[in-house]
């Protein structure tokens, strides 16, 4: 999936991605809470678990690229800023699992979904605004576009 999702992002954007992968852990999160599980229903559990793989390929491979994308002039303090808080995370779920019954921590798991989800979409807009203005100004030109300096002479471009 993660060779997928980068072509994804190629034709439809990263946003959308996003999106599709929060909405697929989201439908996950919700059918784990509402499910009972059985011994019999065997399908299920592989569902699941491929659908819990496609949202994370699309998220690991994908907030990699966008730190990429964000940061280029600062990568490595962006990724191992990335990678730290990951690692973070992963051991405050270790510290309290078995503190909370699994429905707590489902509801955890959808509030930062949520949360993600929302800091994402910020980020991103402003990204996006950044470049307009960006284009804005390659499209409106300044002096040195306008006067070109040879040898201490002044020459006004056409």
């Amino acid at each position: 999936m993660d060779c997928s999702s980068g072509f994804l992002v190629k034709w439809i954007r990263r946003v959308p991605v996003f999106l599709l992968a929060a909405s697929s852990h989201l439908m996950m999160f919700i059918t784990l809470l509402l499910w009972s599980p059985h011994n019999d229903n065997y399908t299920l559990y592989f569902i699941l678990s491929g659908v819990y793989g496609i949202g994370a390929s699309v998220w690991w491979s994908q907030i990699i690229a966008f730190y990429g994308v964000i940061f280029k002039e600062n990568e490595e303090p962006a990724f191992s800023n990335f990678y730290f808080w990951s690692s973070l995370g992963f051991s405050v779920a270790y510290a309290y699992s078995d503190s909370l019954c699994t429905s707590v921590k489902i509801y955890i798991l959808i509030a930062l979904l949520v949360f993600a989800i929302a800091a994402y979409i910020l980020v991103e807009y402003n990204n996006s605004d950044k470049k307009r203005e960006m284009r804005r100004n390659l499209n409106t030109p300044n002096v040195e576009q306008l006067v070109h300096v040879r040898d201490n002479e002044v020459t006004l471009l056409p």
